[in-house]
């Protein structure tokens, strides 16, 4: 077996692969040999972006379970880009969990169904989220922000109960056994205002996406045995 660094191919072997981890010039690199033909085969994640400008795309192979019927139809889609060609995908579940996912995908797809969309109902991790963000950047009188929120349909019944309840767990931060840790709002209870505290704006840059969840922050500790000692910690 001979030995090759990700992203390589030559003439007699026209493969290549497709990351995130590799630099943007070995990406360029694979997209462009495949726009022209030159390549074969191409092993990809999500990162490469088979449209129309592309190139011709024969099969798509799934490697383990697509977990949605709309990512699997979308990335099966990828190929047959063209009037009369009809897009193919083979699928390579890992397990026998994914082989039954895998089977229903195909038996949805035949029926024409998509994955339901359910949309839930005022998330308070999202509004929390959003009340740090509008935060790091202006002072906010908290009910002004609370008819703010509720401007927005899945915030329209939302309860003033709920919304204080995130401005406390925003403001005080979160217990652990050494304290309360976690608190990104400065509230002066007397005049009901809101404000970021001083890292708000770092931490806001660093937490972009809606996944996150502030009890990941919380300081663990490992279990202790009855003598007290303690075995792990994570901070």
């Amino acid at each position: 077996m001979t030995w090759r660094p990700c992203g390589s191919c030559t003439a007699s072997r026209p493969t290549t692969a497709h990351h995130g981890s590799l630099s943007r010039e070995r990406r360029h690199r694979a997209e462009r040999l495949l726009k022209s033909g030159e390549l074969k085969v191409v092993v990809a994640t999500a990162s490469l972006e088979l449209g129309i400008d592309v190139g011709a795309v024969e099969l798509c192979c799934l490697i383990g379970s697509p977990r949605s019927i709309s990512t699997g139809l979308q990335r099966i889609g990828r190929s047959g880009h063209s009037i009369a060609a009809t897009p193919k995908g083979r699928l390579f579940p890992l397990t026998r969990d994914q082989l039954v996912e895998c089977a229903a995908l195909v038996r949805a797809a035949r029926r024409a169904e998509i994955d339901a969309v359910c949309l839930r109902d005022a998330p308070l991790d999202v509004l929390a989220q959003q009340i740090v963000a509008a935060c790091a950047s202006d002072e906010w009188d908290e009910d002004a922000l609370y008819d703010l929120v509720r401007r927005a349909g899945p915030y329209a019944a939302l309860a003033h109960a709920d919304f204080d309840a995130v401005v406390d767990m925003l403001s005080e931060g979160i217990a652990t056994s050494r304290g309360r840790a976690g608190a990104l709002l400065h509230r002066d209870a007397v005049n009901r205002r809101l404000r970021g505290r001083r890292l708000v704006p770092r931490h806001r840059q660093s937490h972009a996406g809606v996944h996150h969840r502030p009890e990941r922050h919380r300081r663990h500790e490992g279990l202790r045995p009855p003598n007290g000692h303690r075995l792990a910690t994570q901070r």
